[in-house]
């Protein structure tokens, strides 16, 4: 049992001393939560109006790896990433929208991902705007949270195709009895974004559909070398004193 509490205090340094800078994700177009584990969040139904799966977000994810100097992200959502979402009652099909992403955290979102996808082979084609100008949601009540939505315009700065990285399925939980979700999941050179992000930095990343119904942002933080050399050696040292106090009492 005493060796037990040993191997759990051993496992906590290396989930802090390697916290800045998180394995690579693997782009398969699955997001497993376990794999995104503290660098995802959840979405909670619809903020607006009805419509059920369809105008749900489910999961956006985003984390650096400085092992391999990439930016991963993933989204999980009911909205149909490939076709868009037709509502017959407004006769009218509602667009998907362009991945946002703040450097700064800053309320200023520097960078559009847009996307197309082939459902034939499940790759994903990627462009990287920089300086976009941003569309608001349809919505107006609800443009204050969900904006932005789409951008019309900006600088190329890449464009690249990652393969398998889309699916469809029923992969999660259902609202109004619909029980299809849809992921894509890619990766972004960090020097594209002018390198790492900075330690004690944070970065936003933000999705919603044309409709502005529902929406996520999720924040990530880069944690200070400092602050994870003194936890990492904290918990050193505690590990330390629970292999004396086993080796006393063995």
């Amino acid at each position: 049992m005493k060796a037990t509490v040993k191997g759990i205090v051993l496992a906590g340094v290396v989930t802090f001393m390697t916290a800045g800078s998180a394995m690579a994700i693997t782009v398969d177009g699955v997001f497993d939560t376990t794999e995104w584990d503290g660098h995802y969040v959840s979405g909670n139904n619809v903020i607006a109006r009805g419509g059920g799966q369809y105008f749900d977000i489910e999961h956006l994810g985003m984390t650096q790896s400085v092992q391999d100097n990439m930016l991963y992200f993933g989204l999980q959502t009911g909205f149909n990433l490939a076709d868009d979402v037709y509502w017959a009652s407004h006769n009218y099909t509602y667009k998907r929208g362009d991945l946002a992403l703040d450097i700064e955290n800053d309320g200023i979102y520097d960078f559009a991902i847009q996307f197309s996808i082939d459902k034939s082979t499940s790759d994903v084609t990627y462009t990287l705007l920089g300086n976009p100008v941003w569309q608001s949601t349809q919505m107006s009540s609800v443009q204050q949270y969900a904006d932005p939505w789409r951008a019309s315009a900006g600088t190329v700065l890449a464009t690249w195709t990652q393969a398998d990285a889309y699916s469809s399925g029923n992969m999660g939980g259902a609202w109004g009895g619909v029980t299809t979700s849809y992921v894509i999941e890619g990766g972004i050179n960090l020097d594209l974004l002018g390198g790492p992000l900075a330690q004690g930095s944070y970065a936003a990343l933000h999705w919603t559909m044309e409709c502005g119904n529902d929406y996520l942002n999720h924040v990530e933080s880069v944690p200070e070398p400092a602050t994870m050399f003194l936890l990492g050696t904290g918990l050193i040292g505690l590990a330390g004193i629970s292999r004396r106090k086993f080796n006393n009492q063995a």
